[in-house]
């Protein structure tokens, strides 16, 4: 007590010398000021003798807005701007850069902060050795709220790890830099660099969505690290009146996305480069360090700008092995943001019956200044357009048609469109030529429109050709295995929907086809190949007896009652209570949801007996309970295609059974067993089971050559007044065992000895009693008169426990009896069981039973180990 007493007081005499930590806030009624004067600072709302020191915290009250001189380098504790709104700008006043470092930044800036600072480097998380970027360690700089970093004249913001909320945002301008060592999650990053650079190392960006702003003549971002952009990536160009140096966005490694990203390239408008009025090419991104390197994953999309004179296009983006490597554009006029040419955009012309021909199209834009727009068709024979009729008058953007008749059907003719509006703008379209007999042509923009795989098939033709036009949809399993579901007769062009169900779930892919024919000659055209994943988010509750799962009469939905005639992926399964019957699965099956009510229940799911491997009924969620009977045949029962990936549970009640035979595999997450509840392995089947299992009074597991397997140390399976029957030539029993109070274990010795132990174990088993009035633990080892073995009189070493994860464990005690002189305790990693010489010779009846009874009398502790 006295050396706990003086321990207490050398503790309390060391906390109380330590250097204490003051809170340092900036005057609000100081605007402008020197970080040196004691006079511009205030501590616990009293004016300070001292500036703040390199333990202590600077703070700023809401609605702060003042500039801080500073003119030597300075090192604080903490800066935090716990206020709304505040704007402080951080300045040199003897034209040198100066540092401010600190142990965090920004940890309670609120929304609506700004901080510059003006020839002064933002040193936040400091190594001790110096000022360098280079000694930043990586501890994380947490901005907490949304507010705005920039940098000017030189200065520069450093960070080692920078995570920040969305919105965050950050302006460096004329020369000064922004470098950060890694990043950590930042939903929303915003960076302009204005004659300025960013340097990163360590990971790439990580954020949601991103926007970088490229201004002045030699903005530079500079990473070899990846971007992990989920959303869109967008780089603006402010583009300078002569072509950069180099590009200023340069990457010195691959430059991967996540397969969803995607990359805006946008010249801003206002670019200095528009007024030059010169023809000049800009780099805008390259890749230095390998020629295999650039952009992966992302779609690159580039806005267009209008112009009288194409103002820019973007080139072809080139690499190596097909990676764009760099991204160029060409500037070539003055840009004029209110001008506008005619946009008209013809569909190709469709015979609509015997000498008549639809034109149609969309006008886009009447063009700068235009209140109405007259658009010409110009046809004729032999190449000559001798014809010119106006077909269409419109005032404002939309679509047109105008069918043309009294045509020849076995002459080809040439056309073109031409338009004039009311300013007196031309535009003349390209010459083409029609016939009409002319086969159909499918639009490739068609899709499925599906509720729980009931719906339909859209699609248009585009053009109707001459003759008879039959439509066909194809479906199957792949691509190459498509079949006719579907044909018929088109009247007309145009949309068309195709009522279709698909009759199972999982991925179905299709197309669609036409074809006509008019006189000798025939046509065809296609599709491409589409594919979708039929799901069905229906209820369904099992109501037959014995049959099959994909039998749609075995099944009751819920609303809709329409869809797929069996459960899918996105299927609720239900199996009420009082279920009897015999359920064939013959195929691979994967649904949302399996509920099964045991109660007084009798149901055997059990896979196609002739398939080589068995088939998966993989339930996303399950929950099977009740004191029924419940059997697996053939089949594997899980969560997922990961078994390591449980999520479900499996409660046999009070006096069921649950059953596994030919090759059965059943994975829960977590395994409960009732009072005289039965299970039964039998044929090669297997139980795992992840995390708790406990085997309660006079319930049974028997394992006929098959496997259980259960859980980890920190759940160890638990046998109370239960049974565990070893059955066949290799039965396995692979877990950590715990409490094994008054359990029997049954080793039904086959006539060759075991390959290996059937049970292993890997902790030790602890029988111990808690008071006298416990009664004795014990654990019996049983080896029956009617096992084969002794039946048959065979000799040999039968392996029966093994310690197989630890050395160390294993039976190391010996007080405990043997009721034979023909068994032998084998002390250390393994016990076994062997027949003693002479067994097999001499006649008569079978010995008893023989038991190996270990007891752990009242009061004391026996462990196995």
């Amino acid at each position: 007590m006295k050396k706990a007493m003086l321990l207490s007081c050398l503790l309390s005499v060391a906390f109380s010398a330590g250097v204490s930590a003051s809170v340092y806030t900036w005057n609000p009624e100081v605007t402008e000021g020197a970080w040196n004067d004691s006079a511009n600072w205030l501590v616990d709302g009293a004016a300070a003798t001292t500036v703040p020191g390199a333990s202590d915290t600077v703070s700023f009250v809401a609605g702060e807005k003042a500039v801080i001189e500073l003119d030597a380098n300075t090192t604080v504790g903490t800066v935090t701007g716990p206020g709304a709104n505040v704007d402080i700008v951080f300045r040199s006043v003897s034209g040198s850069v100066f540092g401010l470092r600190c142990k965090g930044f920004g940890t309670g800036a609120e929304e609506g902060g700004t901080f510059t600072f003006d020839a002064v480097n933002l040193i936040p998380n400091y190594a001790s050795d110096g000022w360098g970027k280079w000694n930043l360690n990586e501890n994380e700089v947490k901005i907490a709220g949304k507010c705005s970093f920039s940098a000017d004249n030189g200065g520069a913001l450093f960070f080692g790890k920078l995570t920040a909320p969305a919105g965050i945002g950050f302006s460096v301008r004329n020369g000064a830099d922004l470098w950060i060592r890694s990043f950590g999650a930042i939903p929303e990053f915003n960076l302009e660099l204005d004659n300025a650079s960013f340097t990163g190392f360590g990971n790439g960006l990580a954020c949601t969505d991103a926007t970088i702003v490229f201004k002045g003549e030699s903005p530079v971002w500079q990473t070899p690290a990846n971007p992990n952009v989920t959303g869109t990536l967008t780089f603006r160009y402010v583009l300078p009146e002569q072509p950069y140096a180099s590009g200023p966005f340069r990457n010195t490694g691959a430059f991967d996305f996540n397969p969803a990203g995607k990359v805006s390239v946008i010249i801003d408008p206002t670019s200095p480069a528009f007024s030059s009025g010169a023809k000049q090419s800009y780099r805008l991104f390259q890749f230095d360090n390998n020629a295999a390197y650039g952009i992966l994953s992302a779609a690159v999309e580039c806005e267009p700008l209008r112009t009288v004179d194409e103002v820019y296009v973007f080139s072809n983006m080139e690499g190596a092995g097909g990676l764009p490597q760099y991204l160029d554009v060409t500037v070539d006029g003055a840009y004029d943001p209110d001008y506008s040419p005619i946009d008209i955009r013809p569909y190709m012309p469709s015979p609509t019956g015997d000498g008549a021909m639809l034109f149609s199209g969309t006008i886009a834009n009447l063009g700068s200044g235009a209140q109405s727009l007259t658009i010409y068709l110009e046809y004729g024979i032999d190449g000559v357009l001798s014809e010119k009729t106006a077909i269409a008058t419109a005032t404002a953007a939309g679509a047109f048609e105008y069918e043309l008749t009294g045509l020849d059907m076995d002459a080809t003719y040439s056309y073109r469109l031409s338009a004039v509006n009311d300013t007196g703008t031309e535009w003349t379209g390209e010459t083409s030529t029609f016939a009409l007999i002319c086969g159909s042509l499918l639009d490739a923009a068609f899709g499925a429109d599906l509720d729980n795989g009931n719906g339909s098939i859209s699609g248009s033709l585009l053009v109707l050709g001459s003759g008879q036009t039959i439509v066909r949809l194809l479906i199957g399993r792949s691509a190459e295995t498509l079949e006719e579901a579907i044909s018929f007769v088109a009247s007309s062009r145009g949309a068309f929907s195709i009522p279709y169900v698909f009759p199972t779930d999982g991925m179905w892919y299709y197309r669609l086809e036409c074809s006509n024919r008019y006189g000798s000659d025939s046509w065809s055209d296609t599709t491409d190949v589409k594919s979708v994943n039929i799901t069905d988010s229906n209820v369904y509750t099992w109501c037959g007896t014995d049959g099959n799962w994909g039998d749609e009469s075995n099944w009751s939905k819920a609303s809709p009652t329409s869809g797929i005639g069996y459960p899918t992926s996105a299927s609720a399964v239900v199996f009420p209570a009082g279920t009897t019957a015999s359920v064939a699965i013959e195929q691979d099956c994967t649904v949302a949801s399996l509920t099964m009510d045991l109660t007084g229940s009798d149901i055997t799911l059990r896979g196609a007996a002739s398939a080589e491997t068995a088939p998966r009924l993989l339930a996303q969620k399950q929950k099977i309970s009740g004191s029924g009977a419940l059997a697996f045949s053939r089949l594997v029962f899980r969560d997922s295609d990961n078994p390591w990936s449980m999520a479900n549970q499996l409660s046999i009640g009070a006096g069921g059974r649950l059953t596994l035979s030919d090759g059965a595999s059943l994975y829960c997450q977590r395994l409960s067993v009732g009072q005289a509840a039965t299970i039964e392995l039998r044929g090669g089947s297997k139980v795992w089971c992840r995390t708790a299992a406990t085997f309660p009074a006079d319930s049974s597991l028997i394992i006929d050559d098959s496997v259980f397997e259960g859980p980890d140390q920190a759940a160890p399976v638990v046998f109370t007044n239960s049974t565990l029957v070893f059955r066949g030539a290799q039965p396995q029993l692979l877990c950590f065992i715990g409490t094994c109070d008054q359990a029997k274990f049954i080793f039904e010795l086959p006539t060759t000895p075991y390959a290996a132990a059937p049970l292993s174990i890997s902790k030790s088993i602890a029988l111990h009693c808690t008071s006298l009035d416990a009664g004795n633990q014990a654990i019996e080892m049983v080896i029956p008169r009617d096992c084969p073995a002794r039946v048959e009189r065979r000799t040999g070493v039968y392996p029966l426990v093994d310690w197989a994860k630890k050395t160390g464990y294993g039976i190391v005690v010996s007080s405990f009896n043997l009721d034979s002189t023909l068994g032998k305790v084998y002390p250390g990693d393994r016990f076994d069981f062997s027949f003693a010489d002479g067994y097999n010779t001499g006649d008569g009846a079978l010995p008893t039973d023989l038991t190996f009874t270990l007891t752990c009398y009242m009061g004391t502790t026996i462990f196995l180990r």
